[in-house]
């Protein structure tokens, strides 16, 4: 992305949260980078607004990330509100809402649909 005009088109959480909208948008072949990434060490000695990573994209790229990011943040947030507490059918283990993975044995809660399927 050198020698071409960027733009920021995301302003993450954290690493995981950058992590995932760069592969949203990976996967529709927007190439896209994190900025900030190693200034997450920082945190407390300065504002976090201005440590927290960012996702830049090429200009030309602009107006499509932003839809692929808002679809996939609205997505992520109608997901998590139908989330609720569960207990591991392979572990007996109890899960807070916000664990789709099993955080004992790793595997998927079998009771919620697939992150990965259509609704």
């Amino acid at each position: 992305m050198t020698d071409i005009s960027v733009l920021e088109v995301y302003s993450a959480d954290d690493m995981m949260d950058a992590e995932f909208i760069r592969h949203v948008l990976a996967e529709q072949g927007i190439q896209a980078r994190i900025i900030g990434e190693s200034l997450q060490t920082i945190i407390g000695n300065l504002p976090a607004v201005w440590v927290t990573p960012r996702i830049w994209v090429c200009e030309e790229d602009f107006a499509q990330a932003e839809i692929l990011v808002d679809e996939a943040k609205t997505e992520q947030r109608r997901r998590a509100a139908l989330r609720k507490e569960w207990t591991c059918s392979h572990c007996g283990e109890t899960n807070t809402a916000d664990f789709e993975i099993c955080w004992s044995c790793q595997e998927e809660d079998e009771t919620q649909p697939s992150p990965h399927s259509k609704p």
